[in-house]
């Protein structure tokens, strides 16, 4: 299990408001209840010029492992490359601030590292491997560990390759707003903390950082990763074991809702995020006790909704594509039966909403806008068939 804590993250008050998640994360990584024959690492990789930093996360480490009964902790200094990291194709976010996690590459190379010291260190041979990883702010609810080898083994009866991805649809999400409010769903998407590799050789994994794993396991995922050798699926009927944090901001914007299949468990007053885990945790065991390997459904959803922007930025024109006509036919969704297309986008005053039919020609003045839009498909009666975030080259696209 890995972790990049805050990696290109410079500004101080940032910095001191991770570190304090982080240390919850860590420790609710440390509070795993036990289970036998299983030995589990995680490693923190931070750069050399978060000096505080580090000190406080060697300390925090080395305490950790005198109190951990499963897991065992390691802390991975790195150098950021003096020229700095290319820039990406998009205007994502995590491409410009979390460089090593985006981008494959360069996770699989500062990777190597922890693992090249966890083979000398350690020497342990393990029949079965899982690798995945947990971003610096999210959280783990005590029985993750005993969950993920649940799901692993139940994975590998089901027969197949030697090598599988995973992702777990059924989880929790911590939105900071109002009194606090806890969501237990279905996704239609698995977040990192929630999806792993798992392999009968540990060696198989060595180029396989789990930070390159899809957040929707569908068909077309699937065909890829079995061009590599690796079976792709995602699990529903689990027992939710993570908790993603969405960070603090305008409600509209973080809400994960769009990605729910189904009608949530939701927890209103569960306070801050520090209080986060532990109302998980009595919510999961009230409303949904243990479940069974027999429980487990392994699936690959169909294909998400995907929307790319062309943007020209002497005109501000933005020119709209999707796969409009193949995720509505694998939904069973008539494609004449009135559907819109809502665009909802950034400006300096706030949120813009435009509606067009599917039909029409999808182009737009986005010379205005100035954050992440989002668009909606809708029937003929407002109700939401889907939704896509629209990736591009342009910085205000995702």
């Amino acid at each position: 299990m890995e972790t990049i804590f805050a990696d290109t993250e410079t500004s101080y008050e940032a910095l001191v408001r991770l570190l304090a998640m982080y240390r919850q994360s860590l420790r609710s990584i440390a509070d795993q209840n036990y289970v036998a024959d299983v030995s589990a690492v995680h490693v923190t990789y931070c750069s050399v010029d978060k000096s505080q930093e580090l000190l406080t996360l060697s300390r925090l480490i080395n305490d950790l492992n005198d109190r951990s009964e499963l897991f065992r902790f390691v802390l991975v200094p790195y150098i950021h490359p003096k020229e700095g990291y290319p820039a990406g194709k998009t205007g994502h976010i995590d491409a410009i601030r979390l460089p090593n996690k985006y981008f494959s590459e360069n996770s699989i190379k500062l990777t190597r590292k922890g693992i090249a010291r966890l083979q000398s260190e350690s020497g342990l041979e393990f029949a079965r491997s899982i690798r995945l990883t947990i971003d610096d702010d999210d959280l783990w609810l005590p029985w993750a560990v005993e969950e993920l080898v649940s799901i692993g083994e139940a994975a590998f009866e089901r027969g197949g390759r030697d090598t599988k991805a995973i992702g777990v649809a059924n989880q929790i999400v911590y939105y900071p707003t109002g009194t606090g409010r806890l969501d237990v769903a279905d996704w239609d998407l698995a977040m990192t903390g929630s999806k792993f590799f798992i392999s009968n050789s540990f060696e198989r994994l060595m180029d396989l950082t789990p930070w390159m794993l899809p957040e929707a396991f569908s068909d077309v995922q699937e065909r890829q990763f079995r061009r590599v050798g690796v079976d792709l699926s995602i699990v529903r009927g689990t027992r939710p074991f993570f908790v993603y944090v969405r960070s603090h901001g305008n409600l509209s914007g973080m809400l994960k809702t769009d990605h729910y299949i189904g009608k949530p468990v939701t927890r209103f007053g569960v306070g801050s995020y520090y209080d986060a885990r532990n109302v998980a945790i009595r919510l999961v065991q009230s409303e949904m006790g243990v479940r069974k390997s027999a429980d487990y459904v392994f699936s690959v959803d169909p294909p998400s909704l995907s929307v790319r922007g062309t943007f020209e930025e002497e005109s501000g024109e933005l020119k709209l594509e999707g796969n409009f006509d193949e995720y509505m036919s694998r939904r069973n969704i008539p494609v004449d039966s009135g559907i819109k297309v809502v665009v909802s986008a950034g400006t300096d005053d706030g949120r813009v909403e435009v509606e067009r039919a599917l039909e029409d020609d999808l182009v737009y003045d986005a010379s205005g806008w100035t954050s992440r839009p989002l668009l909606r498909l809708e029937d003929e009666n407002g109700e939401k068939l889907g939704s896509a975030w629209i990736r591009g080259k342009a910085r205000f696209l995702s």
